[in-house]
């Protein structure tokens, strides 16, 4: 018997032919089988081909053929059926329901989803991609679906993925594949905020050093970050550490810092931080209650400064909060030095102030000068134009004072280390100041100090320059 061969011709088709080796052959019939139900078609023919259409879509077939004549003595009425022949059956491909969804946060992914066949019995679905839309589609590793959605997690944030399905059947064929869709991952979330930012080791008293925490989440990873100073954006590193110089001494700053990520993205700001650098030199220190073993060491603190230290021919006699130290325990008339530094509340230190000496009195008289009396009555006027003239009740005191002066400060900073007034022998002494802000309203201190160094109680004002007269220089 000739063994037919069987294909498919369409969605619910088949075209079947075989070879003729048989003699005496009036005619064929060809008999179709499902292997769920049985024959479902038998058909006559002459020929040794025939197309069978009105079958079932994705349904599995089995066709047979016999011989058949209508002389009996040629020897051949009905030949035995022929072996099967198995057609491949239908195989409609899946359809992509419209767009996929990518999706960025701590993974970047694709998910896509599709249609099932219209007919069929589907065993699973194969997931190829490609880089381009007309380029070459390959399976991906391990892409192989039970469902009719498929995530793909082998993207990277910024990818643009390209994607088709095909379906394969229980029979173990598999379809075309489908039409194409795709997507591109977004970027992640920026960075969080950098923490606990701070000040790194003790401020100089031109430069700040600030040290912080990666930020807790950054899923584009970080390059590199920003910092800022006031609020303005002062520069970057790729560290977690920054060095501003350049600054001033005495002065307050206040820092911030953000991640920018790899896809440039800026994260977060951090909390601000806020720093002091190193108070300014303090001018050399001065004298009072010089005796025969012991001398009292008297300084001007700095506004910025929380602390002094103090020196005496090399070696530290005296750290605290204090603006004045009396050192005992010293050898009559014997000269020694002292120096004083000071430090800022965050910790730095500002430079020595320069050596000054005094020699303890050789034949314990104490000091010649008394204490002066305090300043009173300080009161300041701006004269409408650009000065503002100061004017004071000189101490009680004063004729016994030896050769006393007057130290003047104005918003903290030191004007006059040694002023004598214009006319001292008058019970009110004045100064006239041109402060550099027209408008602008300042904070005035006057003490007196006595021949040998020694002050007295301070006054303070406020005085506002009156504005009222603008100059233009030629």
């Amino acid at each position: 018997m000739p063994v037919p061969s069987a294909t498919v011709a369409s969605a619910t088709g088949i075209d079947v032919s075989w070879t003729n080796t048989l003699t005496g052959v009036d005619y064929w019939k060809a008999r179709v089988y499902s292997d769920t139900t049985g024959e479902i078609w038998s058909g006559q023919i002459t020929g040794t081909s025939i197309g069978i259409t009105g079958l079932v879509p994705g349904e599995e077939y089995v066709v047979k053929v016999q011989a058949f004549s209508d002389k009996p003595y040629c020897g051949l009425h009905e030949s035995a059926l022929s072996n099967r022949a198995d057609p491949n059956p239908v195989t409609p491909a899946p359809t992509i329901d419209g767009d996929p969804s990518a999706t960025a946060d701590d993974t970047p992914r694709i998910t896509i989803s599709w249609s099932a066949p219209s007919c069929g019995n589907v065993d699973y679905y194969k997931i190829y991609y490609s880089w381009s839309e007309n380029g070459n589609y390959y399976q991906l590793t391990g892409g192989t679906s039970t469902t009719t959605s498929y995530v793909d997690t082998t993207v990277d944030y910024g990818d643009t993925k390209y994607y088709k399905v095909s379906v394969v059947y229980t029979s173990g064929t598999e379809s075309a594949l489908s039409n194409a869709c795709w997507d591109t991952v977004p970027n992640p979330p920026p960075p969080s905020a950098p923490q606990n930012l701070h000040c790194e080791g003790a401020p100089t008293q031109s430069s700040i050093t600030i040290d912080w925490y990666a930020p807790s989440s950054a899923p584009g990873g970080v390059d590199y970050y920003k910092v800022y100073r006031g609020g303005s954006y002062i520069g970057s590193t790729s560290s977690t550490i920054y060095t501003d110089s350049g600054r001033s001494a005495g002065s307050y700053y206040d820092y911030k810092v953000r991640a920018v990520d790899n896809y440039g993205q800026s994260g977060s700001y951090s909390a601000t931080v806020g720093i002091w650098t190193a108070p300014p030199t303090p001018s050399a220190p001065t004298y009072s209650n010089v005796e025969q073993t012991s001398v009292k060491v008297n300084w001007v603190m700095h506004g910025s400064a929380t602390s002094a230290q103090v020196q005496m021919d090399g070696s530290t006699v005296y750290t605290g909060y204090s603006a004045s130290y009396t050192k005992t325990g010293l050898s009559p008339d014997t000269q020694y030095g002292f120096r004083v530094r000071e430090q800022s509340a965050d910790g730095g230190w500002s430079s020595w102030s320069s050596y000054s000496y005094v020699t303890t009195d050789p034949d314990g008289g104490g000091d010649s000068y008394p204490t002066p009396n305090a300043v009173t009555g300080l009161d300041g006027d701006g004269d409408g134009f650009a000065f503002i003239d100061l004017d004071w009740n000189r101490p009680s005191n004063w004729d016994d004072l030896g050769n006393a002066y007057y130290k003047i400060w104005r918003d903290g900073n030191l004007l006059e280390s040694s002023y004598t007034p214009p006319s001292p022998g008058s019970s009110v002494h004045t100064y006239q100041d041109c402060p550099p802000d027209p408008g602008a309203t300042y904070t005035y201190k006057v003490q007196c100090f006595n021949q040998e160094g020694e002050g007295g109680q301070y006054d303070t004002c406020q005085a506002t320059v009156g504005g009222g007269f603008n100059y233009q220089e030629e």
